[in-house]
Protein backbone atom coordinates (compact mmCIF):
# COMPACT_ATOMS: atom_id res chain seq x y z
CA UNK A 1 0.00 0.00 0.00
CA UNK A 2 1.27 3.46 -0.89
CA UNK A 3 2.17 5.95 1.76
CA UNK A 4 0.18 9.01 0.74
CA UNK A 5 1.92 11.14 3.35
CA UNK A 6 5.47 10.02 2.59
CA UNK A 7 8.12 12.57 3.60
CA UNK A 8 9.68 12.13 0.15
CA UNK A 9 6.47 12.92 -1.76
CA UNK A 10 7.00 16.68 -1.84
CA UNK A 11 10.64 16.49 -2.93
CA UNK A 12 9.90 13.85 -5.58
CA UNK A 13 7.03 15.84 -7.07
CA UNK A 14 9.11 19.04 -7.02
CA UNK A 15 11.96 17.35 -8.91
CA UNK A 16 9.58 16.17 -11.63
CA UNK A 17 8.00 19.58 -12.10
CA UNK A 18 11.31 21.43 -12.18
CA UNK A 19 12.74 18.92 -14.63
CA UNK A 20 9.79 19.46 -16.95
CA UNK A 21 9.96 23.25 -16.58
CA UNK A 22 13.60 23.21 -17.68
CA UNK A 23 12.58 21.78 -21.06
CA UNK A 24 10.15 24.60 -21.87
CA UNK A 25 12.70 27.45 -22.27
CA UNK A 26 15.09 25.06 -24.03
CA UNK A 27 12.46 24.27 -26.68
CA UNK A 28 11.64 27.99 -26.98
CA UNK A 29 15.29 28.97 -27.53
CA UNK A 30 15.72 26.32 -30.23
CA UNK A 31 12.56 27.56 -31.94
CA UNK A 32 13.85 31.14 -31.92
CA UNK A 33 17.21 30.07 -33.37
CA UNK A 34 16.31 27.37 -35.90
CA UNK A 35 12.93 28.67 -37.07
CA UNK A 36 13.28 32.43 -36.59
CA UNK A 37 17.06 32.98 -36.68
CA UNK A 38 17.00 35.34 -33.71
CA UNK A 39 19.64 33.82 -31.42
CA UNK A 40 23.39 33.24 -31.95
CA UNK A 41 24.37 29.60 -32.31
CA UNK A 42 26.93 29.60 -29.49
CA UNK A 43 24.48 31.16 -27.03
CA UNK A 44 21.78 28.64 -27.94
CA UNK A 45 24.15 25.68 -27.63
CA UNK A 46 25.44 26.68 -24.20
CA UNK A 47 22.09 27.81 -22.77
CA UNK A 48 20.03 24.90 -24.06
CA UNK A 49 22.75 22.45 -23.07
CA UNK A 50 22.80 23.74 -19.51
CA UNK A 51 18.98 23.79 -19.24
CA UNK A 52 18.58 20.22 -20.49
CA UNK A 53 21.47 19.01 -18.35
CA UNK A 54 19.84 20.60 -15.30
CA UNK A 55 16.58 18.82 -16.18
CA UNK A 56 18.41 15.50 -16.39
CA UNK A 57 20.16 16.08 -13.07
CA UNK A 58 16.79 16.81 -11.46
CA UNK A 59 15.51 13.51 -12.86
CA UNK A 60 18.58 11.81 -11.38
CA UNK A 61 17.82 13.51 -8.07
CA UNK A 62 14.32 12.06 -8.28
CA UNK A 63 15.67 8.56 -8.90
CA UNK A 64 18.20 8.76 -6.07
CA UNK A 65 15.55 9.62 -3.49
CA UNK A 66 14.78 5.92 -3.03
CA UNK A 67 17.23 3.52 -4.64
CA UNK A 68 19.99 1.04 -3.91
CA UNK A 69 23.63 2.01 -4.42
CA UNK A 70 22.97 5.75 -4.28
CA UNK A 71 26.62 6.73 -4.16
CA UNK A 72 27.51 4.29 -6.94
CA UNK A 73 24.97 5.81 -9.33
CA UNK A 74 26.06 9.29 -8.35
CA UNK A 75 29.62 8.37 -9.37
CA UNK A 76 28.26 6.99 -12.67
CA UNK A 77 26.49 10.26 -13.47
CA UNK A 78 29.52 12.39 -12.56
CA UNK A 79 31.77 10.09 -14.58
CA UNK A 80 29.50 10.44 -17.59
CA UNK A 81 29.80 14.21 -17.40
CA UNK A 82 33.58 14.00 -17.13
CA UNK A 83 33.69 11.77 -20.21
CA UNK A 84 31.84 14.42 -22.18
CA UNK A 85 34.23 17.13 -21.01
CA UNK A 86 37.42 15.18 -21.72
CA UNK A 87 36.68 12.88 -24.68
CA UNK A 88 33.98 14.90 -26.52
CA UNK A 89 32.09 12.86 -29.16
CA UNK A 90 33.64 9.53 -28.17
CA UNK A 91 32.62 10.13 -24.59
CA UNK A 92 29.07 10.96 -25.71
CA UNK A 93 28.43 7.36 -26.72
CA UNK A 94 29.85 6.02 -23.46
CA UNK A 95 27.83 8.55 -21.42
CA UNK A 96 24.55 7.58 -23.10
CA UNK A 97 25.38 3.90 -22.58
CA UNK A 98 25.94 4.50 -18.86
CA UNK A 99 22.61 6.35 -18.66
CA UNK A 100 20.83 3.41 -20.30
CA UNK A 101 22.47 1.08 -17.79
CA UNK A 102 21.39 3.29 -14.92
CA UNK A 103 17.79 3.53 -16.13
CA UNK A 104 17.29 -0.13 -16.96
CA UNK A 105 18.28 -1.78 -13.67
CA UNK A 106 15.86 -0.10 -11.27
CA UNK A 107 12.23 -0.33 -10.17
CA UNK A 108 11.53 3.42 -10.02
CA UNK A 109 10.66 3.31 -6.35
CA UNK A 110 10.30 7.12 -5.93
CA UNK A 111 7.00 6.99 -7.81
CA UNK A 112 5.59 4.90 -4.96
CA UNK A 113 5.95 7.86 -2.62
CA UNK A 114 3.53 9.90 -4.75
CA UNK A 115 -0.24 9.64 -4.41
CA UNK A 116 -2.42 7.82 -6.96
CA UNK A 117 -3.92 11.07 -8.24
CA UNK A 118 -0.46 12.49 -8.87
CA UNK A 119 0.49 9.26 -10.63
CA UNK A 120 -2.19 10.04 -13.22
CA UNK A 121 -0.97 13.64 -13.50
CA UNK A 122 2.61 12.38 -13.77
CA UNK A 123 1.61 10.14 -16.68
CA UNK A 124 0.30 13.21 -18.51
CA UNK A 125 3.45 15.15 -17.64
CA UNK A 126 5.51 12.33 -19.11
CA UNK A 127 3.66 12.59 -22.43
CA UNK A 128 4.23 16.36 -22.47
CA UNK A 129 7.90 15.81 -21.64
CA UNK A 130 8.31 13.43 -24.59
CA UNK A 131 6.85 16.04 -26.95
CA UNK A 132 9.23 18.68 -25.59
CA UNK A 133 12.18 16.30 -25.90
CA UNK A 134 11.35 15.70 -29.56
CA UNK A 135 11.64 19.46 -30.05
CA UNK A 136 14.77 19.82 -27.94
CA UNK A 137 16.67 17.00 -29.67
CA UNK A 138 17.16 19.42 -32.59
CA UNK A 139 20.03 20.83 -30.54
CA UNK A 140 22.38 18.44 -32.36
CA UNK A 141 21.60 20.23 -35.67
CA UNK A 142 22.77 23.60 -34.32
CA UNK A 143 26.14 24.28 -35.91
CA UNK A 144 28.79 26.16 -33.98
CA UNK A 145 32.55 26.61 -34.01
CA UNK A 146 33.32 27.56 -30.41
CA UNK A 147 34.61 24.91 -28.02
CA UNK A 148 32.18 26.03 -25.33
CA UNK A 149 29.24 25.72 -27.72
CA UNK A 150 30.33 22.25 -28.80
CA UNK A 151 30.58 21.18 -25.16
CA UNK A 152 27.08 22.54 -24.53
CA UNK A 153 25.75 20.61 -27.52
CA UNK A 154 27.32 17.36 -26.28
CA UNK A 155 25.99 17.86 -22.76
CA UNK A 156 22.53 18.67 -24.11
CA UNK A 157 22.47 15.64 -26.41
CA UNK A 158 23.50 13.34 -23.53
CA UNK A 159 20.81 14.84 -21.30
CA UNK A 160 18.10 14.67 -24.00
CA UNK A 161 18.57 10.97 -24.70
CA UNK A 162 18.90 10.21 -21.00
CA UNK A 163 15.60 12.03 -20.36
CA UNK A 164 14.01 10.08 -23.19
CA UNK A 165 14.93 6.86 -21.41
CA UNK A 166 13.83 8.18 -18.03
CA UNK A 167 10.35 9.21 -19.17
CA UNK A 168 9.76 6.15 -21.35
CA UNK A 169 10.65 3.82 -18.50
CA UNK A 170 8.61 5.92 -16.05
CA UNK A 171 5.55 5.82 -18.31
CA UNK A 172 5.95 2.06 -18.67
CA UNK A 173 6.05 1.53 -14.90
CA UNK A 174 3.16 3.95 -14.35
CA UNK A 175 1.00 2.25 -16.97
CA UNK A 176 1.59 -1.17 -15.38
CA UNK A 177 1.19 -0.17 -11.73
CA UNK A 178 -1.25 2.73 -11.89
CA UNK A 179 -4.49 2.34 -9.93
CA UNK A 180 -7.56 4.38 -10.82
CA UNK A 181 -9.68 3.82 -7.73
CA UNK A 182 -9.85 7.59 -7.11
CA UNK A 183 -11.88 8.00 -10.34
CA UNK A 184 -15.62 7.63 -10.67
CA UNK A 185 -17.12 4.63 -12.43
CA UNK A 186 -17.64 6.13 -15.90
CA UNK A 187 -14.12 7.59 -16.33
CA UNK A 188 -12.68 4.34 -15.05
CA UNK A 189 -14.72 2.37 -17.62
CA UNK A 190 -13.62 4.77 -20.38
CA UNK A 191 -9.95 4.22 -19.54
CA UNK A 192 -10.46 0.46 -19.42
CA UNK A 193 -12.27 0.51 -22.78
CA UNK A 194 -9.42 2.47 -24.36
CA UNK A 195 -6.78 0.07 -23.03
CA UNK A 196 -8.76 -3.03 -24.04
CA UNK A 197 -10.33 -1.97 -27.35
CA UNK A 198 -8.49 0.99 -28.87
CA UNK A 199 -4.87 0.50 -27.88
CA UNK A 200 -4.49 -3.04 -29.35
CA UNK A 201 -6.07 -1.81 -32.60
CA UNK A 202 -3.62 1.09 -32.80
CA UNK A 203 -0.72 -1.28 -32.17
CA UNK A 204 -1.94 -3.59 -34.95
CA UNK A 205 -2.19 -0.66 -37.39
CA UNK A 206 1.29 0.50 -36.42
CA UNK A 207 2.68 -3.01 -36.87
CA UNK A 208 1.03 -3.27 -40.30
CA UNK A 209 2.52 0.05 -41.39
CA UNK A 210 5.97 -1.07 -40.25
CA UNK A 211 5.64 -4.36 -42.17
CA UNK A 212 4.49 -2.50 -45.31
CA UNK A 213 7.32 0.02 -45.03
CA UNK A 214 9.98 -2.65 -44.59
CA UNK A 215 8.52 -4.69 -47.48
CA UNK A 216 8.59 -1.74 -49.87
CA UNK A 217 12.07 -0.82 -48.73
CA UNK A 218 13.23 -4.41 -49.23
CA UNK A 219 11.85 -4.47 -52.78
CA UNK A 220 13.63 -1.24 -53.69
CA UNK A 221 16.83 -2.47 -52.09
CA UNK A 222 16.59 -5.69 -54.14
CA UNK A 223 16.24 -3.71 -57.38
CA UNK A 224 19.22 -1.56 -56.45
CA UNK A 225 21.23 -4.66 -55.62
CA UNK A 226 20.41 -6.13 -59.06
CA UNK A 227 21.53 -2.91 -60.74
CA UNK A 228 24.81 -2.85 -58.84
CA UNK A 229 25.32 -6.53 -59.59
CA UNK A 230 24.85 -5.91 -63.33
CA UNK A 231 27.40 -3.09 -63.19
CA UNK A 232 29.81 -5.36 -61.36
CA UNK A 233 29.32 -8.02 -64.04
CA UNK A 234 30.01 -5.54 -66.83
CA UNK A 235 33.16 -4.35 -65.08
CA UNK A 236 34.30 -7.93 -64.45
CA UNK A 237 33.82 -8.71 -68.17
CA UNK A 238 36.24 -5.93 -69.10
CA UNK A 239 33.82 -3.07 -69.70
CA UNK A 240 34.97 0.45 -68.88
CA UNK A 241 32.27 2.33 -66.96
CA UNK A 242 34.49 5.07 -65.56
CA UNK A 243 32.65 7.84 -67.40
CA UNK A 244 29.36 6.21 -68.26
CA UNK A 245 27.40 7.90 -65.54
CA UNK A 246 28.39 11.41 -66.58
CA UNK A 247 30.69 12.01 -69.55
CA UNK A 248 28.96 9.92 -72.22
CA UNK A 249 25.35 9.99 -71.08
CA UNK A 250 24.86 13.20 -69.14
CA UNK A 251 25.47 16.90 -69.67
CA UNK A 252 24.02 19.76 -67.65
CA UNK A 253 21.91 22.03 -69.91
CA UNK A 254 22.85 25.67 -70.20
CA UNK A 255 19.21 26.78 -70.27
CA UNK A 256 15.73 25.48 -69.56
CA UNK A 257 12.72 26.35 -71.69
CA UNK A 258 9.82 27.66 -69.64
CA UNK A 259 6.13 27.71 -70.55
CA UNK A 260 6.56 31.10 -72.20
CA UNK A 261 9.36 29.92 -74.53
CA UNK A 262 11.90 31.86 -72.46
CA UNK A 263 15.25 30.42 -71.43
CA UNK A 264 16.90 31.05 -68.14
CA UNK A 265 20.18 29.71 -66.76
CA UNK A 266 20.10 27.01 -64.12
CA UNK A 267 23.37 26.55 -62.18
CA UNK A 268 24.70 23.03 -61.97
CA UNK A 269 24.41 21.37 -58.52
CA UNK A 270 27.58 20.48 -56.59
CA UNK A 271 27.43 16.79 -57.49
CA UNK A 272 27.92 17.49 -61.25
CA UNK A 273 31.63 16.98 -62.08
CA UNK A 274 33.71 19.44 -64.03
CA UNK A 275 33.99 16.99 -66.92
CA UNK A 276 30.28 17.54 -67.68
CA UNK A 277 30.19 21.01 -69.32
CA UNK A 278 26.93 22.86 -69.97
CA UNK A 279 25.46 22.24 -73.40
CA UNK A 280 22.91 24.15 -75.42
CA UNK A 281 19.83 22.06 -76.15
CA UNK A 282 16.98 22.58 -78.51
CA UNK A 283 13.41 23.18 -77.49
CA UNK A 284 12.42 19.64 -78.47
CA UNK A 285 14.49 18.27 -75.61
CA UNK A 286 12.26 20.04 -73.11
CA UNK A 287 8.92 18.85 -74.48
CA UNK A 288 7.97 16.64 -71.58
CA UNK A 289 5.64 16.70 -68.62
CA UNK A 290 6.40 19.21 -65.84
CA UNK A 291 9.03 18.13 -63.34
CA UNK A 292 7.21 16.59 -60.36
CA UNK A 293 10.27 16.94 -58.14
CA UNK A 294 10.19 20.75 -58.40
CA UNK A 295 13.95 20.71 -58.97
CA UNK A 296 13.79 23.62 -61.42
CA UNK A 297 11.18 25.73 -59.60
Amino acid sequence: MKHLTSPLAGRAWRCLWLSLCGLLPAALLLFLHLDQGLMPAAVVQVTVGLLVTASWLLAVRFLLLDTWGRWFWLVVVVGSGLLLVTVAETGLGFAITLSVLMLSVRRYQPWRHISDRRWAVGFGLGLVALVLLVLVQRLWSVEGESNLGTLGRHLGTWAVWSLFGFWIMSLFHLAINMRLHFLRLRPKLAVSAFLIGVLPLLLMVLLGMMILYTSLGGARAARLNNTLESWRGITAAGGDMSGALFDTTFAWPAGVLTAGSEKFAVPAPPWVPDESPPTERSASVFRFAPDSTRAFH
